[in-house]
C-alpha cells in the first residue's frame, strides 16, 4: 500500500515510478485507491514491482502529466 502525501485519490491504472539515476522508472501501477483519515490523506492500492515494493520506498504516481508523491508502507513480500 501507498500512502498519499496529497488528498488525491488515483484512479485505477495510475503509473507508480521510482526515481532511478534520475529518470523515472515505472515499477507498478494503482489498483484502487480511497482518502484516509490516518496518517495519510489518502491511500492506494497497487501491484509494484519486487524491490521497489519495500515499507519507506519513496514513490511518485503519475496521471495526465500531474505527478504525486507518496512512500510504500506496508508490502505483501
Amino acid at each position: 500500500a501507498i500512502g498519499l502525501e496529497q488528498a488525491w485519490v488515483p484512479p485505477a491504472g495510475t503509473k507508480v515510478v521510482v526515481n532511478e539515476a534520475d529518470e523515472y522508472q515505472e515499477v507498478g501501477t494503482v489498483s484502487s485507491s480511497a482518502r484516509s483519515y490516518g496518517k495519510y490523506p489518502a491511500v492506494a492500492m497497487a501491484l509494484v514491482r519486487r524491490g521497489s515494493n519495500e515499507p519507506g520506498t519513496e514513490v511518485k504516481l503519475i496521471s495526465e502529466d500531474q505527478e504525486y508523491s507518496g512512500t510504500v508502507f506496508t508490502s505483501l513480500n
